[in-house]
């Protein structure tokens, strides 16, 4: 988990500069940013078929990590946006299903998902901490460019293929009911309560992909240097473990609704500090909120559906979490943000303020829908 996270915290703070150094436009960017969330829609739910039908777990996180590795050193000296766009679509397509194969890997193994699960993604976010500050400290020692982030991701996916293969056997489980894990999680959906709940965590990530999209470029024009970027961005992440773990003991009493409201609620919040526009002290502030937001909305919610999932499709729900949250929600979100950002840019210069009351508001709208509507499901028994 620490080795998983540590690959996406070396690159994923610094893309969207990285494509604004290459040059490339609003919408460019936009489809460049896009291709993580598209092979998120794509490949995890096959990911998790695979896991729970037909390969052990750990040796399919092996191979996705390997995979991701070498295209990710592939593409670190493409340039220009077709070839780039194309290798990272690639890239994408292996890391995508890495984070919901980790995490059911780690559910799976666990005595007590609720309890121990939370140290367990602590580590995770641990090592994004780790991965964005290595990339800070490569830069602040070699005075290269941004580029260098997928060298650095793509050396330490190759070391979490390697140590994946140490972790326990995690074979597939297999029941009379049917070979098809990914359709059993699908038809979580025909629960009127679960589907609202992706339908919200949806409409989050539709409003909160804007924080890695267009978060670094404002936070660069408001004097943060290249090299201080990535580490004060991972700043989120660090107050992301200690609300991680303090997770157990907010979710044991405040249940999985209070819990993800909580986390839609710092969402609005974030974007609303980051509205002001001053001090500085309040753009650090909603940079390190990150921890609520994330913690008590997206592992809160995470923790939920192992536990109302099928025993025997586990990695398929996990995987289709991932599909319809990370996948379409992070698309369209890179897109709604690339066209909010056009509509209140004149003559270059982006009014910030406009831009991001938007995704404050939006994420406001979704917290009363979420407590007025929302009924959370017993726990599925094994």
């Amino acid at each position: 988990m620490f080795l998983a996270g540590a690959v996406n915290g070396a690159w994923q703070p610094v893309l969207a500069p990285y494509l604004k150094q290459m040059g490339l436009g609003e919408f460019q960017i936009a489809v460049c940013l896009a291709t993580a969330p598209v092979a998120t829609m794509i490949a995890p739910l096959a990911a998790g078929q695979a896991a729970d039908r037909w390969f052990a777990s750990e040796r399919l996180v092996a191979l996705l990590s390997l995979g991701t590795g070498l295209l990710m050193l592939a593409a670190r000296p493409l340039v220009g946006f077709l070839p780039f766009a194309g290798a990272f679509f690639a890239t994408m397509l292996v890391a995508a299903p890495l984070i919901p194969m980790s995490t059911s890997l780690a559910l799976q193994n666990l005595p007590d998902g609720a309890r121990d699960f939370p140290v367990v993604r602590a580590c995770m976010t641990t090592g994004h901490v780790a991965g964005a500050n290595l990339l800070s400290l490569w830069l602040w020692l070699t005075h290269r460019g941004f580029a260098d982030s997928l060298a650095v991701a793509g050396i330490l996916a190759l070391l979490n293929a390697a140590y994946t293969l140490t972790l326990p056997n995690t074979p597939p489980r297999r029941d009379a009911a049917g070979p098809s894990a990914a359709g059993k999680a699908l038809g979580m959906l025909r629960d009127p309560g679960f589907a609202l709940l992706v339908v919200l965590l949806f409409c989050v990530n539709l409003f909160g992909t804007s924080y890695y999209a267009r978060g670094p470029l404002f936070l660069l024009g408001e004097g943060v240097s290249k090299e201080g970027l990535s580490a004060l961005m991972s700043l989120g992440q660090v107050t992301e473990i200690f609300v991680v773990l303090l997770l157990p003991w907010i979710y044991g009493r405040w249940g999985a609704k209070g819990t993800i409201a909580t986390g839609i609620a710092a969402w609005s919040v974030r974007y609303f500090l980051w509205s002001l526009g001053s001090p500085f002290a309040a753009l650090v502030a909603a940079v390190a909120i990150h921890g609520v937001c994330f913690a008590c909305a997206r592992i809160a919610a995470t923790i939920y559906v192992d536990r109302i999932s099928p025993r025997d499709a586990r990695a398929s729900a996990q995987s289709l979490l991932s599909l319809t949250v990370d996948g379409s929600g992070n698309l369209l979100g890179n897109f709604l943000i690339g066209a909010v950002v056009t509509r209140h840019t004149v003559a270059g210069a982006v009014d910030w303020r406009s831009v991001w009351l938007v995704p404050a508001a939006g994420c406001a709208a979704v917290l009363v829908v979420f407590l007025a509507a929302f009924r959370p499901r017993p726990i599925q028994a094994s």
